[in-house]
């Protein structure tokens, strides 16, 4: 999956120093649960992601002939949904008697085997929340962006930015981490992106952490979902 900051591949594109999408199917709402069961049932892969500065956008397209042996096993796809919900595999592991390293390896083949990577802070944000409605949690729909799906093409979807909501309780520089971390940057990325040392980033990403009462990322990015 390839996953930017930005709007390449997705027909996703700016104008006159403001968002702009073209070819918008505005009827055509989405269920994100819908989008979960789809990925595991086998019938739809993601292809990529991108984020502009209000919206998050996955491309997904068919999975027809990339794929062998049908949808997720349901074993896998609950340890899967769990992590993304914020669990951790520690307990995750200790809930199933499994090694965390087990649970780490299921949870990875699991990503890839939906077209994600393999790294759960790369994952992107439309694809958690479509997690968290597939079991239950009351979602806005995700919109459609007509950009050749009907011709047999990627389907790309969209969802207004989760964490917008959180901007009154968290610091201007807590705020932008977060939205960093939403867009699966290691700390490395976001002290380039912000021009501070990565210590600066561990101290911010700690202070936001205290704030919203979590314990790492996986909680963080579960915790920005719930809020929506």
């Amino acid at each position: 999956m390839h996953v930017v900051t930005g709007h390449q591949g997705l027909g996703v594109s700016q104008g006159s120093g403001a968002e702009r999408i073209d070819t918008i199917d505005a009827a055509a709402g989405v269920d994100l649960a819908t989008v979960w069961g789809e990925l595991i049932a086998g019938r739809w892969s993601v292809v990529g992601g991108a984020y502009t500065p209000t919206r998050c956008y996955v491309s997904v397209e068919h999975a027809a002939g990339r794929r062998q042996g049908g949808r997720l096993a349901t074993r896998r796809s609950s340890m899967l949904e769990r992590s993304l919900l914020g669990e951790s595999l520690k307990v995750i592991a200790i809930d199933l008697g499994l090694s965390v390293s087990t649970i780490s390896l299921t949870c990875s083949q699991s990503m890839g085997w939906l077209g994600l990577g393999e790294r759960a802070s790369r994952v992107p944000i439309l694809i958690v929340m479509a997690a968290h409605a597939a079991r239950g949690f009351s979602l806005p729909p995700a919109s459609r962006v007509t950009d050749g799906s009907q011709n047999g093409g990627p389907l790309t979807l969209f969802v207004d930015r989760p964490e917008q909501r959180l901007a009154a309780c968290l610091s201007a520089a807590e705020y932008q981490i977060v939205r960093l971390a939403i867009e699966g940057k290691t700390h490395a990325e976001m002290a380039a992106a912000r021009s501070a040392s990565p210590r600066t980033i561990a101290n911010q990403l700690a202070a936001v952490f205290r704030k919203l009462g979590v314990s790492g990322r996986r909680e963080l990015i579960a915790t920005v979902v719930r809020r929506t």
